[in-house]
């Protein structure tokens, strides 16, 4: 696969990864504030964001400027649609099994089956960071969505299994400047009726500073805009 190749394949999967991995933590449904109307997930809105992201990483040349923005309804299509493909492949392989091809819509408009096969036996072979935690963690999270705040903020909702049972979970994040460029910092986070954990807590900001990490060998980001229901990233390319 060319260079190019890659860039399509990391830079959408660190999306998937980055933000599925994330939707780890949550409160209980009676006592979650009202986010809004929740977002509609569609083939077309997966689409939409991976064709926006790829043309950023393919047509901005090294060092010139770049703004790619989506909206909640495309970042959860992409974030949910490409979930159950992980799903499915991580059933098969726990089964020992060679999954028939399927990928996540939008990737499929740039990537072959086979290029796409060979991207997830490497994961599933030498999965770490935030794609090790996901897979570790997949099984037990359900319906995730995202919500776009007016205050900047970042609110990931959905279920994870607790015991057997699923439990509302919610996750607040906010983008601010950091000393490498920019960062996405944990704000709270809650499990059915307490907080998240200290172990999750860490789990989910060692997942966000190697997916930053990550998106910094590709881009610098200067910017990250959040109004009410949409994205905005900004940066210049390296």
């Amino acid at each position: 696969m060319t260079r190019k190749g890659h860039s399509v394949e990391y830079s959408t999967l660190f999306l998937l990864v980055l933000v599925a991995a994330l939707a780890l933590a949550g409160c209980n449904a009676a006592a979650m504030p009202d986010d809004g109307p929740e977002p509609a997930i569609s083939e077309d809105a997966s689409r939409s964001v991976v064709r926006r992201v790829v043309a950023v990483t393919q047509e901005t040349p090294s060092g010139a400027a770049f703004s790619v923005t989506a909206t909640q309804d495309e970042v959860t299509s992409f974030l949910a649609l490409g979930a159950d493909v992980l799903a499915y492949y991580q059933a098969a392989y726990a089964a020992g099994e060679t999954p028939e091809p399927k990928q996540i819509p939008g990737i499929d408009d740039y990537m072959s089956d086979a290029e796409w096969q060979a991207t997830m036996d490497e994961l599933n072979r030498n999965a770490r960071g935030a794609a090790r935690l996901l897979l570790e963690v997949r099984s037990n999270i359900q319906d995730p969505r995202v919500y776009l705040k007016d205050d900047g903020s970042l609110v990931l909702r959905g279920y994870a299994a607790v015991a057997g049972t699923l439990t509302p979970l919610r996750l607040v994040l906010a983008p601010e400047p950091s000393a490498e460029g920019y960062a996405v910092r944990f704000v709270e986070g809650q499990l059915g009726t307490v907080a998240a954990p200290e172990w999750l807590s860490g789990l989910i900001k060692q997942a966000l500073d190697e997916g930053m990490q990550l998106a910094n060998q590709s881009v610098v980001i200067t910017d990250v805009a959040i109004s009410d229901g949409d994205i905005t990233v900004s940066g210049t390319a390296r």
